[in-house]
């Protein structure tokens, strides 16, 4: 009796785990970037006020150890470039395309946009890193006042 329910119910949950296993990679890629994105546009923003090119930014953050999550988003930028011949902004589209977080797509494709486009680079990394701290310290602010209303 035992024996036939562990056999009747092992399949099931090693399909169950499966399922899930993708939603909660995403997830966990989604909520690490999200996290660091931040302080990567601020670090965007410097290198491109220093005149590094799009594409030496992604190697050099392919390369840091301060970001986790953004890395591994540098390491398949540079891998799109270098085994599938993308140009650079090409490569950073396609990653932003497929990647979970809004935040980090709109980032991204407005950066490629403003790029290609010709426009001002700059204003617009700044303008979105304003946005992107703003976003955060207002998160950080109502969850102060979440905790508040429970411990009253």
């Amino acid at each position: 009796m035992v024996i036939s329910l562990i056999l009747i119910i092992t399949p099931v949950m090693v399909f169950g785990t499966g399922l899930t296993y993708p939603s909660i990679k995403a997830s966990s890629r989604e909520n690490g970037v999200n996290s660091e994105l931040p302080f990567f546009a601020a670090y965007l923003t410097t290198m491109a006020y220093g005149g590094v090119p799009p594409e030496r930014i992604i190697e050099k953050v392919a390369e840091l150890k301060i970001f986790k999550a953004i890395r591994e988003e540098a390491r398949r930028i540079m891998r799109d470039i270098r085994v599938f011949g993308l140009d650079p902004l090409s490569a950073i589209e396609r990653n932003a395309y497929q990647h979970p977080s809004r935040r980090y797509r709109e980032f991204m494709l407005g950066y490629v946009t403003t790029v290609r486009t010709g426009g001002d680079v700059l204003h617009y990394l700044e303008l979105r890193t304003q946005d992107l701290f703003r976003a955060v310290s207002y998160t950080h602010l109502r969850a102060h006042e979440t905790s508040l209303h429970l411990v009253c």
